[in-house]
């Protein structure tokens, strides 16, 4: 090849590069940011009015509220993520936000859905930066990237290969909540969004004014500048002029066809709404005999088709000659509209029928999960229905749906939508089909979230056994399952089984993905938790202690797999009799939870819960109850107040009320704790024996030692026959025994049971030192001439019957 030919060859190969470029990313070279044509590099766009007013390519912006908080976040954080209401302008506060970093900054704006992936991973445009180039990632419509398009690795590859990268992201809130669940590991990454409202605060809507004094902001700030707010403005005033109404009267059925119109829209179907739909939609919302007056109708569909003073309209018409075919509603309008009303059920039905009719799987799974996810079960109910096999686009529909239900723990709606997919997977597979497993899989985790965990377990087995005959027994995919089913059994209170089940799959993890690695770490905690179970916290401090420090390396410092750790640890370090420690981790773990997940999520709750145990190891009662009860509160609205993981929380409170010398109160609480779990597991599971064991105890603070008593034994026998005799919580139920025996003036008896429960701890030391020490003041009380070594052994004076006086005898034996 001549010298020629080879210069030609390159400058092809870097013409290819820079045209592949340039269809990836709106701009390349990357650009400066001030630098930056706002409406055609980012979308940044106003109607002609701003045009008055402008004094560059942007009308002057308006200060929001939340612009010092997005700030302070993308500065502190490095990621930025914005979620705006419809027609909120979150786009131009996003703008406007990172125009507010000090640092110059080049942008990099890929295209969706894949121009950051071919950036990135096919060009490596990184390599093209100068040296220590500071960079901005915009990512405005952030839901738009596909989900291989975007990706946790990608940004923090980014990250890493560009230090100091700020990211700065936008969704629109009626897409937030389904992002969020498709991508968690992503929205995770960026953490507790921003929110922007449509409509002004006070504060805004005064700084605006000052601005713009001649402007009309009913709309919002951002409307006031696009077409969406005069056509927002025009549709609230109506048709007045209607030659077919009374004067000044607005005409009902224009309402009524812009209704349907954008109703049609928010049911999420991709097919277009006809002419002879809309009349028959109208004539059912106005409850009119017969169709609409064809003449009205044909007014009322070119008075919203006219266009606004800037040229836009409210209704577009497709014609078929002078014929009216189709109408759309204008898009901004309809996002707004849609936020607010949900389309009449009349809406619904006639647009599930028409995807139907058509076999239109995809449109059927549209609307089937659009109507989920607004709560509008009746009609997704309907579109899953129509599903029928477990590889079409409704039925890919049918599991997001079911995720994003779990995702906000509404296990309630997750359910049905689990159990239909595995009646169809059931009808077209056989029964090894490692896709009948998953469905199962996925069915046992609403079932097991809802709290019927025994019911959970059988699935999971059942699944375990299909993927153990269709992988073998030591394949990746049998160690998922593995673990699932041991987190189900420790739940049930079998850590004995739970950590054979856990290990058996921490060895297969181990193996083939390396003792490192992130999965492993999630199998450690797991068997942690199985140790804590079995009263053995120094073995579970260990494995969570491995378990953060990989989850540390994995993800860094501040992650929510970190915390997630951090709290395991704490608990341990608690139950070791180590309150500060435990509090140190905890306060961590509340502290990434918080900024990641906002002050009123689930699993903020039960972190606080866990606080509020440890304040009362600190002798802070009125400390541990504030806790308690705003993690009650917490859990309660995002539960209900009948779920188990509430129950945990209001037996830790009914503790902290015996303490505070308010025993009715914790009678209350108790009392609820009880009928949950007995619902729950049954009247003689070892669940229900705990809050039997506290109500007891509430009885007998409240001055009533019969009826105490009568719940400390029913407890007592549930643990011996779950645990053993010899369990250290036996220890405990027959300490809070012995102290009712003593309220019902038997002595004797009490010491009796006192000296069983120090046997049984002086046996498991480890952990219970403070039980330990409780049980000796308890039997000081009731037994002064009581001699107690400092091992535990007790020794007690005793008449030998000869001259030599009286002897010490060994309580014990010895």
């Amino acid at each position: 090849m001549t010298q020629q030919r080879v210069l030609d060859a390159a400058a092809a190969a870097k013409a290819a590069w820079l045209r592949s470029a340039r269809e990836s990313l709106r701009k390349w070279p990357a650009p400066l940011l001030a630098d930056l044509d706002p409406p055609e590099l980012l979308g940044v766009t106003e109607s002609s009015l701003a045009d008055r007013y402008a004094e560059g390519p942007l009308a002057p912006y308006v200060e929001r509220d939340i612009d010092r908080i997005a700030r302070e976040r993308l500065r502190s954080k490095g990621l930025l993520l914005l979620v705006g209401a419809p027609a909120s302008g979150v786009t131009r506060t996003a703008y406007e936000t990172a125009l507010s970093d000090p640092v110059p900054r080049h942008v990099l704006a890929p295209i969706s859905p894949d121009g950051l992936r071919r950036a990135i991973d096919e060009l490596d445009v990184l390599s093209h930066l100068a040296t220590r180039t500071s960079l901005m990632l915009w990512l405005d419509r952030v839901d738009r990237f596909a989900p291989s398009g975007l990706t946790v690795r990608m940004l923090r590859e980014c990250r890493e290969r560009s230090p100091g990268l700020r990211v700065v992201a936008t969704v629109l809130s009626t897409c937030y909540l389904a992002w969020a669940t498709e991508q968690a590991d992503l929205a995770a990454e960026f953490g507790a969004p921003v929110m922007l409202e449509r409509l002004a605060s006070g504060p805004e809507l005064a700084r605006a004014k000052s601005a713009y004094p001649d402007v009309d902001f009913t709309e919002g700030i951002a409307p006031a500048f696009t077409a969406t707010g005069s056509l927002l403005r025009r549709m609230a005033a109506g048709d007045r002029s209607c030659p077919f109404e009374p004067v000044g009267g607005d005409c009902a059925l224009a309402r009524a066809v812009l209704h349907v119109a954008i109703g049609w829209v928010g049911t999420g179907t991709p097919r277009a709404l006809s002419a002879v739909t809309t009349s028959g939609l109208v004539q059912q919302r106005l409850g009119r005999p017969g169709e609409p007056d064809r003449s009205h109708l044909a007014h009322a569909l070119e008075w919203w088709a006219s266009p606004a003073t800037d040229g836009a309209a409210l209704l577009t018409l497709g014609m078929l000659g002078a014929q009216v075919e189709t109408l759309a509603p204008h898009a901004g309008v309809a996002e707004v509209v849609n936020l607010e009303t949900t389309p009449d059920d009349d809406v619904w039905t006639t647009a599930l029928n028409d995807v139907h009719s058509a076999a239109d799987s995809e449109g059927l799974g549209r609307i089937g999960y659009q109507a989920h996810v607004r709560g509008i079960l009746h009609v997704s109910g309907a579109a899953w229905d129509m599903v029928r096999e477990a590889d079409e686009p409704a039925a890919e529909a049918l599991r997001r749906a079911a995720s994003f239900s779990e995702s906000r723990r509404d296990y309630a709606a997750a359910i049905p939508l689990r159990e239909r997919m595995l009646r169809i997977v059931e009808t077209t597979s056989g029964p090894d089909d490692p896709e009948l497993a998953v469905a199962l899989m996925m069915l046992a985790v609403a079932v097991e979230g809802s709290g019927e965990v025994a019911k959970a377990r059988d699935m999971f087995e059942r699944a375990l056994a299909i993927d153990e005959r269709s992988y073998g027994p030591d394949h990746l995919q049998v160690a998922l399952m593995l673990h699932n089913l041991g987190v189900i059994l420790n739940t049930l209170g079998e850590p004995t089984k739970a950590r054979e089940v856990l290990e058996r799959a921490l060895s297969i993890k181990e193996r083939a993905l390396g003792t490192e690695h992130h999965e492993v770490a999630v199998t450690l905690k797991s068997i942690g938790r199985s140790f804590m179970l079995l009263r053995e916290p120094a073995k579970a401090r260990d494995l969570y202690e491995r378990s953060l420090s990989i989850r540390e390396r994995a993800f860094g410092p501040d992650h929510l797999e970190v915390a997630d750790s951090l709290a395991s640890l704490g608990i341990a370090w608690r139950e070791l009799e180590e309150p500060a420690k435990a509090l140190e981790l905890l306060d961590r773990a509340l502290s990434i939870e918080e900024r990641e997940l906002g002050r009123h999520d689930p699993d903020v709750g039960d972190t606080l819960s866990d606080l509020g145990l440890v304040w009362m190891d600190l002798r802070d009662p009125f400390k541990a109850r504030d806790l308690l009860e705003r993690a009650l509160a917490i859990k309660s609205r995002f539960y209900g107040p009948d779920h188990r993981r509430v129950a945990g929380t209001l037996n830790s409170l009914g503790e902290v009320w015996i303490h505070l010398g308010e025993p009715a109160k914790a009678r209350d609480m108790f009392e609820r704790v009880l009928a949950i779990d007995e619902r729950l597991y049954g009247s003689n599971h070892l669940e229900v024996a705990g809050p039997l064991g506290n109500l007891g105890v509430a009885c007998a603070e409240a001055g009533a030692p019969g009826k105490a008593r009568d719940l400390i034994e029913r407890a007592l026998a549930i643990e011996e026959r779950a645990l053993g005799p010899d369990h250290p919580k036996v220890a405990g139920t027959l300490g809070n025994l012995g102290n009712v025996w003593n309220e019902l003036g038997n002595p004797d008896k009490a010491r009796e049971v006192y000296l069983k429960a120090l046997g049984i701890l002086r046996a498991n030391p480890e952990g219970n030192r403070s039980a330990m020490a409780d049980i000796v003041r308890r039997l000081r009380r009731v037994d002064p001439d009581l001699v107690i070594r400092s091992d535990g052994r007790t020794a007690g004076l005793r008449s030998s019957g000869d001259d030599h006086g009286d002897a010490w005898t060994d309580e014990e034996g010895h």
